[in-house]
């Protein structure tokens, strides 16, 4: 997936260069236990409150620089979890074709705040989906998950949806198996999202690492081999 790497450049540290406030709040987080993470001693907070409250914290007077952070942070979820899909399904390319859509629709566009256009636009949305994810079920859990992660991104897309839209991802990534199957690493997995995902959504820059099914690697790294696979999506 090439989106982040085509408009931004690597930061060597963003946890600097976020507001006191935010930088508190993950601080917080981070030293918080949570029972949807099967940690004892779990706090008074459950972790979508938390989720909300970083996301909230994300949010900027200027709502297309709003947009654009959630979108963000929504990419990077999705690229963390392409690799749970083609672990299970070598050749399915349909988590490429929607990367192809989002590229699509923001060269077209059709992103903005007009409440007419996000209804136009939302038809197609739906309509592209149903096209790409005609099945109801996979019968695995973690593919489920998976997909659901990116008939989500796609929504984020729609000012009026994307929140919510990006709050159903982090409950799939989270707490569902969409990165990775079973509890055991959700705890590094949630923390790899306060202090690299989120400082970095907030300065619109790619994380220093991405957390997959394979564990943590270098982000830029994770992106030597790709786009010559490529196919042409057009809506």
């Amino acid at each position: 997936m090439t989106i982040l790497l085509k408009y931004s450049i690597k930061s060597d540290s963003c946890l600097s260069n976020i507001p006191p406030t935010l930088r508190e709040l993950l601080n917080f987080a981070c030293q918080e236990k949570y029972e949807e993470l099967y940690e004892k001693n779990a706090g008074k907070i459950s972790l979508d409150d938390m989720c909300l409250k970083i996301l909230n914290n994300l949010k900027d007077k200027d709502e297309l620089l709003t947009q654009k952070r959630y979108l963000y942070m929504a990419l990077i979820m999705a690229d963390a979890v392409e690799p749970t899909i083609k672990k299970k399904l070598h050749k399915d390319n349909r988590s490429q074709k929607v990367f192809q859509l989002i590229n699509y629709l923001l060269i077209q566009k059709k992103v903005n705040n007009n409440l007419l256009d996000q209804k136009k636009l939302i038809a197609k949305i739906e309509k592209d989906l149903e096209k790409l994810f005609p099945e109801i079920s996979f019968g695995l859990q973690e593919i489920d998950e998976a997909f659901d992660v990116f008939k989500n991104l796609v929504k984020t897309l729609v000012p009026s949806l994307s929140q919510n839209a990006l709050l159903e991802i982090l409950d799939d990534c989270f707490q569902g198996y969409a990165i990775f199957p079973g509890s055991e690493n959700c705890r590094d997995l949630f923390n790899w999202w306060l202090l690299d995902v989120v400082p970095a959504v907030w300065n619109l820059v790619p994380p220093q690492q991405l957390y997959t099914i394979h564990g943590l690697q270098d982000y830029f790294d994770s992106h030597k081999e790709i786009s010559s696979k490529k196919k042409v999506f057009r809506p």
